[in-house]
């Protein structure tokens, strides 16, 4: 069964609208918290394997809440992009790494507190636009 270009469009839609709406689950008596965002997106690069550590600020107007990440692409054992080691956000918030790539195949780091590191969230690569972030949940 082949797939069409509308078809791949319309997964791609469906995964972007679920990475940017689902956040894991949390206990209904906990903290009321917030949920900010900030990706970086990449067109080009990947003919040969690369990385970049950069930091984030997903909250815009609080200028030293960043946050972090290793995002890049890979060619060891198979072509994926992935981000890795997101850490470093304030005390107090919680912290995920993203990526998306072109068909909307996506996957999230495990959720980390209070500065430590996370894990890797890797995809395998398909086309030519990947989507890095983090995302922050800050409770108030």
């Amino acid at each position: 069964m082949k797939i069409t270009g509308l078809v791949k469009k319309i997964a791609l839609a469906m995964a972007l609208a679920v990475l940017f709406t689902t956040v894991p689950n949390v206990d209904a008596y906990a903290a009321p918290y917030r949920v900010y965002s900030k990706d970086v997106h990449r067109t080009s690069g990947f003919s040969t394997a690369w990385y970049k550590r950069t930091e984030l600020y997903p909250v815009d107007e609080v200028d030293d809440w960043g946050v972090m990440i290793t995002y890049g692409y890979d060619t060891w054992w198979t072509k994926e992009d992935y981000v890795k080691k997101v850490g470093g956000q304030p005390a107090g918030c919680e912290a995920y790494g993203y990526v998306v790539n072109s068909e909307g195949t996506w996957n999230f780091t495990n959720v980390v507190g209070d500065a430590k590191l996370t894990g890797k969230a890797d995809v395998k690569h398909t086309g030519n636009s990947v989507y890095y972030g983090v995302k922050l949940r800050v409770y108030y």
